[in-house]
């Protein structure tokens, strides 16, 4: 049922076609993709409300970069007038305020620019899912209608995901960066598990994985999670996270993002 495309030389030691890993995907196009396949039934509410105050929220965040902007080029105008104006005795430090100035104004710009379109493409990817999600959908009664049936489930594979790509994290231990028709997820994955697999998944709107193809532009790459806005995800006063791979399992967990038949979500939410 896969459709792994690995753009780069991989050492992950794991068949990333075995029925572990199958499974696991099943899980996730049920949990997580199953309301933009083309067919009938009832919305999902829940998900619907969600999406539309995470729309609400990234508009929000564009009011705020865009303000950062006309501030940066307010403090980048006044700078300049300064240098202009500087009495000859204190130009060349004039100078040196205003170069120092603009500096700190282009790289404030530069981010800003960045995470507005990088807010925008979210926008526009959510309001896609709305209208998926205003259409009506039979989930329960189409999962199990196909549940069984393996080559209707490889159509609905090939339909809601375009691209899987793995990165080794350490000895059988991967992210797999996964492009949907709903945007972009990590599955977190640990084939060193005995028996049954259990697998973590966080969508790209909260964080991206710093080696993967859709890694955050402003953040350098690397083998870890860039996190945006995790006092959403978990308590913290920080406007941006780094963390490494178990760290975001927890998250997962905490989060009920798990890809597991059998797994509990927490009964109280516990301060990762």
């Amino acid at each position: 049922m896969s459709r792994i495309r690995n753009l780069k030389e991989c050492d992950c030691q794991i068949n990333l076609n075995n029925e572990k890993l199958e499974g696991i995907y099943w899980e996730f196009i049920k949990k997580e993709l199953i309301a933009h396949a083309e067919i009938n039934g009832n919305q999902n509410d829940v998900k619907l409300s969600e999406a539309e105050d995470r729309v609400a929220k990234c508009k929000s965040e564009i009011l705020l970069y865009d303000k950062e902007i006309e501030s940066a080029n307010r403090r980048g105008t006044k700078a300049y007038n300064a240098y202009l104006d500087a009495p000859e005795e204190i130009e060349e430090e004039a100078k040196q305020n205003y170069s120092s100035t603009m500096l700190e104004v282009k790289r404030t710009k530069e981010y800003a620019s960045a995470r507005i379109d990088e807010l925008r493409k979210e926008v526009n990817r959510l309001q896609r899912q709305i209208t998926f999600l205003k259409e009506p959908i039979n989930r329960d009664e189409y999962i199990k209608r196909i549940d069984s049936n393996e080559e209707e489930k490889r159509k609905l594979f090939v339909e809601l995901i375009y691209k899987i790509v793995p990165y080794k994290v350490r000895y059988r231990v991967v992210v797999l960066e996964t492009e949907t028709i709903n945007g972009t997820y990590y599955i977190l994955f640990d084939a060193n598990q005995y028996r049954k697999a259990v697998a973590y998944y966080i969508d790209g709107i909260w964080g991206r994985w710093q080696s993967g193809i859709n890694a955050f532009d402003a953040y350098d790459k690397g083998d870890y999670f860039a996190i945006m806005n995790p006092s959403m995800l978990y308590e913290t006063e920080d406007l941006e996270a780094f963390l490494e791979y178990d760290e975001v399992v927890e998250i997962c967990r905490q989060n009920d993002w798990v890809l597991d038949p059998e797994f509990e979500p927490p009964v109280s939410y516990k301060e990762f």
